[in-house]
């Protein structure tokens, strides 16, 4: 059966829209334990109710009077108008960044923890420089991205469009324009790789491992030696074939590359430039 105490404190927790567990962030106990006080299983210690009284904005007379709400008067009678007096400011927490408490009608925002380890708290404009701040973080994190697969897809496609080149050079064969080509396709798979997850998902799907059968084999020297050598041959062919499907992959995924590229290569500059507008 709810005690006193404990109907003051469901009446002004649902007069301020708060649940239970709100509540009990407020002061730093579990929602179970506002239950308690709420159906008399238990009552909070004195400096509790201090601070029930601050966050409901009414005084200890009400609180332990329980005079939360005024009866209804008669449509007879008739009284002058009382002079309008300032509503008490309701205290609903303070802000853990700068400490500052928080008003019912001032903007707040709750983050909430994972695995429910609890909440956090902060005020309108705390929240504003944080969020500013995550923002700053993501497009530089962003830019340095899309700076260092600039960096790297030139660098490779640099140097096989040299060593396509010099055996150009070295065979005397007409093979510049094939060595432009392998590595400007190369220039665009590789920088995509840092900007989506299917171009380089691609290419991993190509990169499989082969299975090949078990050996029988007699327990003696020359049975020994025949099952050594029947395995290296397996590994020697297990190489070949991974080797051979992973360049089928790579020449698969170049070609996709160089389709995909424009696209790619607009959105990420797309992305860039919205998350630079958020930020100014």
């Amino acid at each position: 059966m709810k005690t006193e105490c404990g109907k003051v404190i469901a009446a002004n927790r649902r007069r301020l829209g708060l649940t239970q567990a709100e509540l009990g962030a407020m002061l730093n106990v579990t929602a179970q334990a506002v239950s308690k006080w709420e159906n008399g299983n238990a009552e909070p210690d004195f400096a509790t109710l201090q601070r029930l009284t601050e966050i409901f904005g009414i005084s200890a007379e009400e609180f332990f009077g329980n005079k939360t709400e005024e009866p209804e008067r008669a449509s007879s009678e008739r009284e002058t108008p009382a002079p309008a007096e300032p509503q008490p400011k309701i205290i609903i927490g303070y802000c853990d960044a700068c400490n500052k408490a928080i008003a019912q009608n001032e903007p707040y925002h709750v983050y909430h923890a994972a695995r429910g380890r609890g909440q956090r708290i902060v005020c309108g404009a705390c929240y504003e420089r944080e969020e500013a701040s995550r923002r700053q973080d993501a497009y530089e994190d962003e830019r340095k991205t899309f700076r260092r697969s600039m960096t790297v897809s030139i660098l490779i496609a640099a140097l096989v469009l040299i060593i396509g080149v010099a055996m150009a050079i070295a065979e005397k064969e007409p093979l510049y324009l094939v060595s432009i080509a392998i590595a400007a396709a190369l220039f665009m798979f590789v920088s995509q790789c840092f900007w989506t997850s299917y171009a380089l998902g691609l290419l991993l799907f190509f990169c499989r491992s082969f299975r090949l059968p078990g050996l029988i084999f007699t327990l003696d020297l020359d049975g020994i030696v025949w099952f050594i050598t029947v395995k290296l041959l397996f590994g020697i062919l297990t190489a070949l074939l991974s080797a051979l499907l992973f360049g089928m992959g790579l020449l698969v995924s170049m070609a996709v590359g160089t389709v995909t590229f424009p696209f790619c290569f607009a959105s990420e500059i797309k992305k860039l430039r919205e998350m630079r507008a958020s930020i100014s």
